[in-house]
């Protein structure tokens, strides 16, 4: 349970497990489904997982619906907070491989798909849109039961992971659309992670060659266990072509930890890989790039107050590998260089946190920091000028244009408010702790 002023790490554990008992358990059992996809096909909502939820309510637009007991206190959490949840589910889930044996149709398990999230979208659209019950309720309609289960993480860690399995019937016949009588998909959430975020979403997902930020190291946070990572990164997404290669993010970064304060760290994190973070490495330790399916960092310089970096990852065309370096008084320090890995096409500029306690700790607000990124210049392959950079940073309101507003803000569970500011060249984001947004769980 947070507090006026505090963070949970855990939020979207805790929405989503509320949200498979009270509402995917209702809207989504054998005998409730097929209603539900009738009135998602009638109100023309998206087919993807996360889209489609609230238009399968009997009145969208009612929060009580969102709880299994009428409680509209209750179901307005889980309601007004969905959009935030979904799309960080969404953001985290593009960014991981999919299964490499079995694809998401179990009808051609040999088809796999190009993510993790096309391989839930395509399980899902499958479920509710192709499959049908054996007897009354398969006449009706399309649509098998969705068992939701959540397992949150116990450990720090940042990354959504998610398995989907197909229950047959019994007694198998020969008809596609009835062999299965129920898909199962068990979810882990984030312990700890991104707090706040600023994500480009490039059109074309063109390679980076350049990506530069300029900051100052903030005043010492309040200690109350947690660590503290502040970065501009260079991520790269699941490439069917080459599964043997694990995506990754490139991230020089300012960190804070309880034992050793601020210091200077470039990090090459492969998507698979879970950092101990009740663990962190010493400052004196590093551990060398060997290849992009294993994680690598540098030694930890440790920085002060008031110190302004230069946070740099660029393309060593000669070479043909990333480096990730700072800039400190006209020294470059905390260099990695990383080769063979995927084309980096997804700038981020990110306030990571985990607790050291225990995944339901709170953190109060005098435990995280603020933080002005300026400067920041990106590069694409290929081109002359500087890119001109479009920064998502959510919003918090509904939707205006949403017939009875039934779409709230996609950055509601973020413990940040980022504000951008573009130029010709360049852009800045201002992160600022929200007040009195706590998440209760």
């Amino acid at each position: 349970m947070s507090k006026e002023g505090t963070f949970d790490f855990r939020p979207t554990a805790a929405l989503y497990n509320d949200y498979s008992d009270n509402f995917s358990g209702i809207y989504f059992a054998a005998d409730k489904v097929v209603g539900s996809v009738d009135r998602i096909k009638a109100r023309g909502a998206p087919r993807q997982w996360g889209l489609y939820q609230k238009y399968a309510a009997i009145d969208p637009a009612n929060p009580k619906e969102w709880d299994k007991g009428g409680d509209e206190k209750k179901g307005a959490k889980r309601y007004k907070n969905w959009e935030a949840a979904v799309a960080e589910a969404r953001e985290g889930l593009a960014k991981m491989p999919a299964p490499g044996k079995v694809g998401p149709d179990p009808d051609h398990p040999a088809i796999l798909a190009a993510n993790m999230l096309e391989h839930l979208d395509k399980a899902v659209e499958i479920a509710l849109f192709n499959k049908r019950q054996r007897g009354k309720n398969g006449d009706a309609g399309t649509g098998i039961e969705i068992q939701v289960a959540v397992i949150p993480h116990k450990t720090p860690d940042r990354r959504h992971q998610v398995m989907t399995e197909w229950v047959p019937y019994a007694e198998p016949i020969d008809d596609a659309e009835r062999s299965h009588k129920r898909l199962q998909i068990v979810m882990a959430c984030p312990n700890g992670g991104w707090i706040g975020n600023a994500i480009w979403h490039h059109p074309d997902q063109t390679k980076f060659t350049h990506y530069v930020a300029t900051y100052v190291v903030p005043d010492d946070p309040v200690n109350y266990g947690q660590i503290l990572f502040i970065f501009n990164g260079l991520e790269s997404l699941p490439d069917p072509g080459q599964r043997s290669i694990q995506p990754g993010i490139l991230q020089p970064v300012l960190q804070w930890t309880p034992s050793e304060g601020w210091a200077i760290r470039s990090w090459y994190v492969p998507a698979n890989y879970r950092p101990p973070f009740e663990a962190m490495p010493a400052n004196a330790e590093y551990r060398a790039f060997t290849d992009p399916g294993n994680p690598a960092w540098t030694e930890a310089i440790p920085v002060s107050p008031k110190d302004q970096l230069q946070s740099i990852i660029t393309w060593d065309m000669a070479r043909k590998e990333y480096v990730a370096r700072f800039r400190v008084r006209d020294r470059y320090l905390a260099e990695l260089r990383a080769a063979d890995i995927l084309p980096l096409t997804h700038p981020v500029a990110v306030i990571e946190a985990y607790s050291q306690h225990g995944p339901q700790y709170a953190v109060p607000a005098d435990g995280l920091v603020g933080i002005d990124m300026a400067g920041i210049v990106l590069q694409l392959e290929g081109a002359t000028d500087p890119a001109k950079s479009y920064w998502d940073i959510g919003t918090d309101d509904p939707d205006p244009n949403n017939p009875g507003n039934i779409k709230y803000g996609t950055n509601r569970l973020q413990r940040y408010k980022i504000t951008p500011k573009y130029s010709a060249e360049s852009s800045e984001l201002k992160f600022r702790v929200k007040k009195n947004t706590a998440v209760t769980s």
